[in-house]
């Protein structure tokens, strides 16, 4: 596993040029201020993600600018797979219209359910 870890985060570091063609988009995981996150499969593979779609639009409109490219760093920096309990990104690209985070997928709910359904 630390193996696959290292590979995905070779991809990241290597800016492999991925398009929204290379992934299967499915239904709406989540919303956020400036986008919202997807579930998708990439083609090549048939791994599942989530994939994070900020709306450039929307960045620029609420002077995001600063906060979109620095959750771009940051999610490279943690990217490295050492800590189990963040989530990771493998690949990242833009459109004219969007910037897109492939992040691991997590399923079975977010923290805040889990905490007020266990306390």
């Amino acid at each position: 596993d630390k193996f696959t870890r290292f590979c995905q985060w070779k991809n990241v570091e290597l800016n492999i040029h991925l398009t929204m063609n290379d992934f299967s988009v499915h239904r709406i995981i989540g919303r956020g201020g400036f986008g919202e996150v997807y579930g998708c499969r990439k083609a090549d593979t048939g791994k599942m993600y989530a994939m994070k779609c900020l709306d450039k639009k929307r960045i620029k409109m609420k002077q995001g600018e600063t906060l979109a490219l620095n959750e771009r760093i940051m999610l490279s920096l943690v990217s490295t797979g050492d800590c189990p309990f963040i989530v990771c990104m493998s690949y990242a690209f833009q459109t004219p219209d969007k910037l897109s985070f492939i992040l691991d997928l997590m399923n079975g709910g977010d923290l805040h359910y889990h905490l007020s359904q266990h306390g």
